[in-house]
């Protein structure tokens, strides 16, 4: 017997936010005192789901959506009050324990990415604050932004899928939010430029990771071998003089930088041998330089540009969690809800990329056509829909679940067949802007 569509869809959210996980966190958070005057399942799915109320993010509109679900009332004083540190602790958590299940069902890696048993890109974006948050939430430009809260984000390329997340204050480094440990292992690690630093890249290395970045503009490692036999006559130079004199599409070199290692009181200067590889670029009639410690096995340099603009899905990511979840809308000067907000609005994503996922299982040729920019548009206009079909009357679930699941599978299907993703190009080596 088939199982109906809205209890299909219920067990298959809950996945991401069990309504009884919920109840026995919030429990031991102290979330909710009364229990008969407020449902807490209801509003976390209300914070998570009602961001689509009027055309932006508010208090106001997140209200209005638990009163919807619940056909309850709350006054807007008591709705505010709900967002204590308890709530926030709850929802960091629940956001928590999603990542981790999403990190244990991480898709198949295929093409180039297949030598790794992971390749994940890490990345922050700044969440401009009210000025009242500054003592919270001190910002880095103080000259015109006062306040400003730090997403920093591990993820998953192949499937743009958030492993990890951490919200600190916009003046922290980046470098300060990434900390090497067993779980980089095997795993093939994208930087920007941000985490440009030798003595990181020599932990990633010492985990048994590896690293992929570009390399700073004038930096002059010494060349001490060549893995091509038409370079060898540049070993034991510096990097930045042979340049003018290289040839061909592509240059490959291993080379020693000299680093200053500052822990505690120590001082003392350490070498890191590395690969530098240079990409030519027909756009700009010059070399493209990467380091990495992936010998050419693993890492070919024809593509390396194509799996470094890999890098740009998490800069899709973000895009998506503001422009469609308005992650950084956040109107309000109290800390506890600015904090709630932002982790409802990863909840959204995550509660987003799970319904995508139900659907495909309805109908696997939809694998393809689901594409996540235009899903995320979609679902950010039908996520009252899926409110409705949670907690709306038990009589009508079944019909609400069937319109909403005819009415995504006509809306979400993207017509551009024909165009390969910016994971796909990169699995497959076809060079991209990086």
């Amino acid at each position: 017997m088939a199982t109906r569509e809205d209890t299909s869809l219920r067990r298959s959210l809950a996945t991401v936010l069990p309504p009884k996980r919920i109840r026995t966190l919030a429990s031991e958070l102290g979330v909710v005192q009364r229990h008969r005057k407020i449902d807490i399942v209801a509003l976390v799915y209300s914070l998570a789901l009602g961001f689509a109320v009027g055309g932006r993010r508010s208090l106001a509109g997140l209200r209005r959506a638990y009163e919807r679900a619940t056909e309850t009332t709350l006054a807007p004083s008591a709705f505010y009050d709900r967002f204590t540190d308890g709530l926030t602790q709850l929802l960091e958590q629940l956001v928590a324990e999603a990542l981790g299940k999403l990190s244990h069902a991480r898709p198949r890696l295929a093409g180039t990415f297949r030598n790794f048993r992971d390749v994940l890109v890490t990345d922050s974006t700044i969440l401009r604050l009210h000025n009242a948050l500054e003592e919270h939430f001190p910002s880095i430009w103080r000259h015109y932004m006062r306040a400003s809260a730090k997403l920093n984000v591990v993820m998953n390329v192949a499937g743009r899928g958030p492993k990890r997340l951490q919200l600190a204050a916009g003046s922290t480094h980046d470098l300060h939010l990434l900390t090497p440990g067993r779980w980089m292992r095997g795993k093939l690690m994208i930087f920007d430029l941000a985490y440009f630093q030798c003595e990181m890249f020599a932990a990633i290395g010492q985990q048994q990771g590896w690293y992929l970045c570009r390399l700073k503009a004038h930096t002059n490692p010494r060349l001490v071998q060549s893995h091509q036999a038409t370079e060898r006559w540049a070993v034991g130079y510096g990097l930045q003089p042979v340049i003018p004199y290289l040839s061909g599409e592509s240059a490959d070199f291993e080379g020693d930088i000299s680093y200053r290692l500052k822990r505690g009181r120590d001082r003392s200067w350490q070498t890191l041998r590395l690969r530098v590889v240079g990409v030519w670029d027909e756009t700009t009639g010059e070399y493209r330089w990467y380091a990495t410690n992936a010998p050419p096995a693993l890492l070919d340099p024809k593509h390396i540009a194509a799996i470094y603009a890999a890098r740009w899905e998490v800069e899709l990511l973000f895009r998506e969690l503001k422009t469609h979840y308005r992650i950084d809308q956040l109107p309000t000067h109290r800390r506890t809800v600015v904090e709630s907000l932002i982790y409802a609005a990863v909840l959204t994503m995550l509660l987003g990329r799970r319904l995508r996922q139900w659907l495909i299982a309805s109908r696997k040729t939809l694998a393809a056509r689901l594409t996540l920019d235009r899903w995320a548009a979609v679902f950010s206009s039908f996520a009252h829909d899926v409110l409705d079909v949670l907690f709306g009357p038990r009589r009508l679930r079944l019909l609400l679940a069937r319109r909403l699941k005819r009415l995504l599978l006509h809306e979400a299907k993207d017509p551009n067949l024909w165009r390969l993703q910016l994971t796909e190009r990169a699995q497959l080596g076809i060079r991209s802007t990086a």
